[in-house]
C-alpha cells in the first residue's frame, strides 16, 4: 500500500488539472487492494492534493502553511496555549508565528483583565480581512464536489465525520 500512496501523491498536479486522468490512474493504483485500503489511499491522495492547494493559496498571501492554519484558528480569540494545542505544536512555535503575524499588523496580543499573565490572540481588522480573503480563495475549488447534490454532500460529510472519529480513536494515546 505504501507504493500506492506514493503513486497517488505524485499525481497531485495531474489530478488538479484533469480529474478524468486522476480517476483512471487512481483506480490502476488500487489493483489488488481491498475496498477499505483503496478508500484510505484515495483519502490520502485527496488530502495531499488539498494540502498542495492550501500551500499555493497561502503562498499567494505570503503565508507559510503553518501561518495560514494559525490565521484560520484565530477566527475567535484564543490563548497561545489553546492555539498550540489545536495545532499540535509547541507553544514556542506559535510564539514565532504570532510575532511574524504581529509584524504584519494582522494579530495583537491582549492581556486578560482577570489574569494579566494570560494573553489573548486577536485578529486586527487587517487580520480579519486577510483571513476572510484567504478562506474565500481557499474554498473557491468547489469543483471537488461537482456531481454531488446537497443530499449526497450531507451524506459524505456524515461519513467523513465517522472516519475522522475512528481515526482519532485509533491514534489517541491510551
Amino acid at each position: 500500500m505504501i507504493e500506492e500512496v506514493k503513486y497517488l501523491k505524485n499525481l497531485g498536479d495531474t489530478c488538479l488539472e484533469d480529474a478524468a486522468t486522476c480517476s483512471s490512474l487512481a483506480c490502476d493504483a488500487g489493483a489488488g487492494m481491498s475496498t477499505s485500503q483503496q478508500v484510505q489511499v484515495h483519502l490520502l491522495g485527496i488530502g495531499e492534493r488539498l494540502r498542495q492547494h492550501a500551500a499555493a493559496v497561502g503562498h499567494r498571501f505570503d503565508f507559510t502553511p503553518q501561518q495560514a492554519m494559525l490565521l484560520d484558528r484565530l477566527g475567535s480569540r484564543q490563548t497561545m496555549g489553546q492555539v498550540a494545542a489545536a495545532l499540535h505544536c509547541d507553544p514556542s512555535n506559535v510564539t514565532g508565528m504570532i510575532r511574524r503575524l504581529e509584524a504584519r499588523g494582522l494579530v495583537v496580543r491582549e492581556a486578560d483583565e482577570a489574569d494579566r499573565r494570560t494573553k489573548w490572540l486577536v485578529l486586527t481588522p487587517a487580520g480579519i480581512a486577510a483571513r476572510e480573503s484567504f478562506l474565500h480563495e481557499m474554498f473557491q475549488v468547489t469543483s471537488v464536489l461537482d456531481g454531488l447534490d446537497d443530499e449526497a454532500q450531507a451524506q459524505l460529510l456524515a461519513q467523513l465525520r465517522v472516519v475522522a472519529g475512528n481515526l482519532k480513536a485509533s491514534t489517541s494515546c491510551g
